[in-house]
């Protein structure tokens, strides 16, 4: 089952958090804001059900860097991934953002269209359309009595969205057009075959197979 995301933003400037707050509250993620760093590092449970923190570099009192840094040195939040959100792309910056820690890098001003995708590309497909694409397929088949296939295949969490998603096209193009190759919320590639029973599943599944290989 799909669970919607939840973000942390860490930014003094309201107008940004305000920002970051829309535009990904636009695509179902739920948002939480702070103004400075100082009360995660102090109460680190606030980050455990959080994908991902959003933070800025130049924070009242313990700066973004510093408070990276810190976040190494706890169990809980060292393994939350950081997005810098910052005015700074100075080499030194960037450098010592990533030796601190952070997965990605982006400067301001907020754009929407490259926040959503820095962000899929960190914690996976912001909608899952694979739940209504089966249901919406199965409903199909059983009002015409005809066969339905499914084929899930696990690609590895090691993969970035890109290239699953080439993946997705490469497939798509070895398909017919009334098939789908989705993407599922923990990476894994659905493909659904309608008018399809089990034989020409097997055929199918075999050419895949192939092809991944």
């Amino acid at each position: 089952m799909f669970e919607p995301k939840k973000v942390m933003i860490i930014d003094d400037s309201k107008l940004i958090r305000m920002t970051v707050r829309k535009i990904l509250e636009s695509q179902g993620i739920e948002v939480v804001e702070l103004e400075v760093a100082e009360p995660l590092l102090a109460e680190p449970w606030r980050a455990e059900d959080v994908d991902l923190l959003i933070l800025d570099i130049n924070l009242p009192g313990i700066d973004g860097l510093s408070a990276l840094q810190q976040m190494q040195c706890n169990d809980v939040l060292k393994c939350l991934p950081v997005m810098i959100l910052s005015t700074y792309s100075d080499r030194p910056t960037v450098c010592k953002a990533i030796e601190y820690g952070a997965v990605e890098f982006m400067t301001k001003p907020v754009i929407s269209e490259n926040l959503i995708n820095r962000v899929e590309g960190l914690i996976g497909p912001l909608h899952d359309g694979v739940s209504d694409c089966i249901h919406n397929e199965m409903s199909r088949a059983k009002r015409g009595g005809t066969y339905l296939s499914i084929i899930s295949i696990s690609m590895g969490k090691s993969l970035s969205i890109c290239a699953l998603r080439e993946i997705q096209k490469q497939l798509k193009g070895m398909l017919r057009c009334i098939d789908s190759v989705l993407i599922s919320q923990d990476r894994a590639l659905i493909v659904v075959l309608p008018l399809t029973g089990q034989a020409g599943c097997m055929v199918v599944n075999r050419k895949i197979s192939l092809a991944l290989e």
